[in-house]
């Protein structure tokens, strides 16, 4: 019976995802090129008519400071802020749809603007995080997503080190991508912040050498 319901389960998540291909498909896109990046503090570049002509243009992947490989016995690494803008236009069939924003990593605490607003700050430089951008975004001109970064020791994040004894290595380290989905979507794992929940959660509850059982829990 178990098995039956992780098909049927299976099928379902399948045929939902064909009804939102028919209507919406959704977009996953890289968001990674043309960003301008700063290394230090930069007061007020979250607003949108700062001017970062003067930064350095940045793909992601992107690190804040290439490192030396020897440190001569010295901590002698960067540690402290720096800022990424990306300006960008957001493409009309985005609009009524669900737009999200996904970080893969940020080195280690981040604070997020969009359109000069402050919409998050992050925690961690190991994880991703994932940001609704749908009510924030503004058609027919151009949007402005700012972060200002810091990777120095903190006791507020993994591992919680008030003294660094080891590099914390800054950047925009993984990529950033933009998803664009329907209204009703099967949601994202890490947004959706359930135990053992959201996005499409998949277990083994018994299995053997000649069974097994499947379940498979979807979060629409």
């Amino acid at each position: 019976m178990r098995l039956a319901l992780g098909i049927f389960s299976f099928l379902l998540v399948v045929m939902v995802g064909g009804l939102f291909a028919q209507s919406f498909p959704r977009k996953d896109l890289r968001f990674t090129d043309n960003w301008k990046f700063y290394l230090g503090d930069a007061p007020g570049a979250q607003a949108t008519s700062f001017s970062d002509a003067s930064w350095t243009p940045v793909c992601l992947p992107h690190t804040a400071r290439i490192e030396s490989a020897i440190s001569h016995g010295s901590w002698d690494s960067y540690q402290g802020y720096y800022w990424y803008r990306k300006s960008f236009l957001p493409d009309t069939s985005w609009k009524g749809k669900k737009v999200f924003l996904e970080v893969e990593a940020a080195m280690q605490v981040s604070q997020v603007y969009v359109n000069g607003a402050l919409k998050m700050t992050y925690y961690g430089g190991y994880n991703p995080f994932t940001l609704d951008l749908t009510g924030s975004l503004v058609y027919g001109q151009t949007n402005v997503i700012a972060m200002r970064i810091t990777n120095a020791a903190s006791t507020q994040c993994s591992p919680g080190a008030e003294h660094r004894d080891f590099y914390y290595y800054g950047g925009l380290y993984r990529y950033v991508n933009i998803h664009v989905t329907d209204s009703l979507h099967i949601t994202d794992a890490v947004y959706a912040n359930i135990p053992a929940g959201g996005g499409v959660f998949v277990t083994y509850p018994a299995a053997t050498a000649s069974s097994a059982t499947v379940q498979v829990k979807t979060h629409v």
